[in-house]
C-alpha cells in the first residue's frame, strides 16, 4: 500500500538523520489517519485528537491518548522528545497545536510541523520563521519542517496557547477552534432551524450537533419538545453543546455513527446538518452513515429535517431510504429537506 504524504515525509526526515529514528517518546497532533505511523517504528507515541473514532483507533494500536474513551481527561506525560504537528483546517486549532508543541517538548528536543500546501502549510512556516529559527523540506505535496526546542519560548508562540480557550460568538454561544462553524453560525444550520420552528414536538435527535446550535434553537422555538439528544463524534464540540444548550432535556451523546450504534429508537423528529468531510477528506459515504442512522432511530412516521450544499448531489442516497421526502427549501447555497419514515 502506498504511503500517506506525511509518512513520506516523515520517512525522509528519517533517511537525512533530522529525528533520532523515533526510538523516544512521541506526540502527535490533528492526525486523523493514524496509519502514516505505521512504518515509522515509534516505540512510544501519544496522539492528541478530539475525534472518537481517532481516539478509539490509537487505543487499539496501544498508542497513549489525552482522553479515555468515556471522554475523560487522563493523566498524561508533561514533556515529549518529538512533538509532530498535522496542520488542520481550522487556523487557530493549528496555530494552538503549534503552541502546545513548545509548551510539552523537552528542551532540545524537536518539534516537527507537517502539512499539505493546499491546507495552508506555507503561510504557518512564514509565520514561524518570522518568529524564530526552522529548517524546512519540500516534500509530496507539501513541507515538513524541524525547530529545536529552546528554553525561552518566543512571547507570540505563547499567546497562540490561547486559541484553545473557548470562544464566544453571536452574544449567546461558546465554540472552541476545529468545530464546525466556530467562527459563526453556519448558514445552512441557520436556514434549518428556521424551516423547523413550531414543527417539532415529543422526542428529537440532533445528529451531528456540533456546538450546539441546531439543538438550542428547537429549544427555544419548539415548547413540545419532551427531550433532545444531541450526537457527536468530536469531544471539543460536545463540550460546547452541554455550555450553549444548558437546558434539562438535554443529554448529550460523545459518539462515531460511522462505528458506534446509538440506544436511541422511536423518536419523534431527527434534526441535522451532516458532514461531507472527515479532516480534509471528501467523503460521499457519510451521507449514507447519517441517513441509515436517522432511518434507524425515527419512529414510523417520525419526520427527518436535513440542510446540505446545495452543490452536493444526494438526491439518490435520501430517495433509497426515504422516498417520501421533499425539499421545503431552496436558497442560493443549501436545501432543505423534510422527509417521513413511511417504515
Amino acid at each position: 500500500m502506498p504511503h500517506c504524504t506525511t509518512t513520506t515525509r516523515l520517512l525522509f526526515a528519517k533517511k537525512k538523520g533530522l529525528v533520532n529514528n523515533f526510538n523516544s517518546e512521541v506526540c502527535a497532533m490533528g492526525f486523523y489517519d493514524l496509519n502514516c505511523f505505521k512504518n515509522l517504528d515509534i516505540k512510544k507515541l501519544a496522539i492528541c485528537n478530539p475525534e472518537k473514532s481517532v481516539i478509539k483507533n490509537a487505543l487499539e494500536l496501544n498508542y497513549l491518548t489525552f482522553f479515555d474513551i468515556d471522554g475523560f481527561k487522563k493523566k498524561k506525560k508533561k514533556s515529549f522528545d518529538h512533538t509532530i504537528v498535522n496542520i488542520t483546517k481550522s487556523r487557530k486549532e493549528t496555530f494552538f497545536y503549534i503552541a502546545l508543541a513548545f509548551f510539552i517538548t523537552k528542551i532540545e528536543g524537536m518539534i516537527i510541523i507537517t502539512g499539505d500546501k493546499k491546507l495552508g502549510i506555507d503561510f504557518y512556516l512564514r509565520k514561524i520563521r518570522s518568529i524564530t529559527n526552522l529548517i524546512f523540506f519540500s516534500k509530496s505535496h507539501g513541507k515538513i519542517s524541524f525547530i529545536e526546542k529552546k528554553k525561552f519560548i518566543p512571547e507570540e508562540i505563547k499567546n497562540w496557547k490561547n486559541y484553545g480557550k473557548y470562544r464566544k460568538i453571536c452574544s449567546n454561544f461558546y465554540t472552541l477552534p476545529g468545530c464546525f462553524s466556530e467562527k459563526k453560525i453556519d448558514e445552512g444550520s441557520n436556514l434549518l432551524a428556521k424551516s423547523f420552528s413550531n414543527k417539532l414536538y415529543g422526542n428529537v435527535v440532533d445528529l451531528g450537533a456540533g456546538w450546539g446550535y441546531l439543538s438550542a434553537k428547537a429549544l427555544e422555538n419548539n415548547n413540545k419538545i419532551k427531550q433532545i439528544s444531541l450526537v457527536e463524534s468530536n469531544l471539543n464540540s460536545i463540550k460546547c453543546a452541554k455550555i450553549n444548550v444548558p437546558s434539562c432535556k438535554a443529554k448529550f451523546y460523545w459518539k462515531d455513527i460511522e462505528e458506534e450504534c446509538l440506544s436511541i429508537k422511536n423518536c419523534d423528529h431527527v434534526i441535522m446538518n451532516p458532514p461531507f468531510h472527515k479532516g480534509k477528506e471528501f467523503i460521499h459515504s457519510l451521507i449514507l452513515v447519517f441517513l441509515k442512522t436517522a432511518k434507524e432511530i425515527l419512529s414510523k412516521k417520525g419526520t427527518l429535517w436535513m440542510v446540505h450544499n446545495k452543490q452536493l448531489i444526494y438526491e439518490n442516497s435520501i430517495n433509497e431510504l426515504f422516498p417520501n421526502y421533499k425539499y421545503i427549501d431552496i436558497s442560493e447555497n443549501y436545501k432543505i429537506i423534510k422527509a417521513i419514515k413511511n417504515n
